[in-house]
């Protein structure tokens, strides 16, 4: 959001227009949250998406004319800040749309109203949101990628990556990482200027 005070700024994007028009209505009536656009399908989202300003774009994954993964991605290329939180009707769907990578959560249609506006706020400020449901995936998919404790990482990978593998596989949460890279990177600047 651009100031302390602004209202963190929502796109909606879903085929259905009772389920657009409820999540419109919940967003709404919140007073740290605004509606500033919403669309019916893929190709709506990544027009809307480009035209008007959003802190968080929540989307479907499985919208007509343009799949919700491919309007996610067209609108990444043109936005690449774009904070994308999939809405989905199951954990599988997560599985389809995890390969691609395009959102920063994937919360279930099932979820209560709490829980989608705390999805949207997390998101909005920056952080990832899974739902409960799914969130053993997302380890799972981490712990398939960290070396096991004592293995060397795999060699494609860069320094950092092997580092940032290290960290997961020592448990570390994501501030700890975020932490050891932006010391590691003042380190690194340092030294650079000494030169």
């Amino acid at each position: 959001m651009s100031a302390l005070n602004a209202k963190m700024r929502v796109i909606v994007v879903d085929d259905h227009p009772l389920m657009r028009e409820a999540l419109c209505a919940a967003i709404e009536d919140e007073p740290d949250l605004v509606v500033v656009g919403s669309a019916a399908d893929g190709v709506q989202a990544v027009v809307v998406a480009n035209a008007v300003p959003a802190d968080v774009i929540i989307m479907d994954l499985f919208l007509p004319r343009q799949g919700g993964v491919d309007a996610a991605i067209a609108i990444l290329i043109a936005r690449p800040n774009a904070r994308i939180l999939a809405l989905t009707s199951s954990a599988d769907e997560v599985l389809v749309a995890r390969q691609s990578r395009p959102a920063c959560g994937y919360v279930l249609k099932e979820a209560g109203r709490k829980e989608l506006l705390h999805a949207i706020r997390e998101v909005g400020r920056g952080n990832a949101y899974f739902a409960p449901k799914i969130a053993h995936l997302v380890t799972d998919e981490i712990r398939a990628l960290a070396p096991a404790p004592g293995a060397d990482p795999p060699e494609h990978l860069t320094p950092r990556e092997r580092e940032i593998l290290r960290m997961i596989g020592r448990g570390a949460t994501n501030l700890e990482i975020a932490n050891a890279l932006k010391s590691a990177t003042a380190q690194s600047a340092t030294t650079c200027s000494t030169y």
